[in-house]
């Protein structure tokens, strides 16, 4: 399987696709999925009202925490593929 095909096999397990080509540096990436995972984790702790507002902030914030985290796993996966063709 080519580079290319390799990449394009990973991108898909990103939680959204586009982000492979708008990366940021891995420790950005690491750092905000651990501030907003324990954001979460503060969030759900708490009380959780039905009010939408509420709902659609949680929901916001779950996605943020899963885009930052799939593409710090995308990038050490990339790095990984990149290690695996030099030897």
């Amino acid at each position: 399987m080519s580079a290319g095909a390799h990449r394009d096999v990973l991108k898909n397990a990103l939680h959204w696709p586009p982000r492979a080509n708008q990366l940021e540096p891995l420790e950005s990436h690491l750092t905000k999925s651990s501030n907003l995972a324990r954001a979460l984790w503060l969030a759900l702790s708490g009380d959780i009202s039905d009010d939408k507002r509420d709902v659609a902030a949680l929901s916001e914030l779950a996605h943020a925490v899963a885009d930052h985290a799939s593409a710090a796993v995308f990038i050490f996966d990339l790095e990984a593929l990149k290690t695996a063709r030099k030897e």
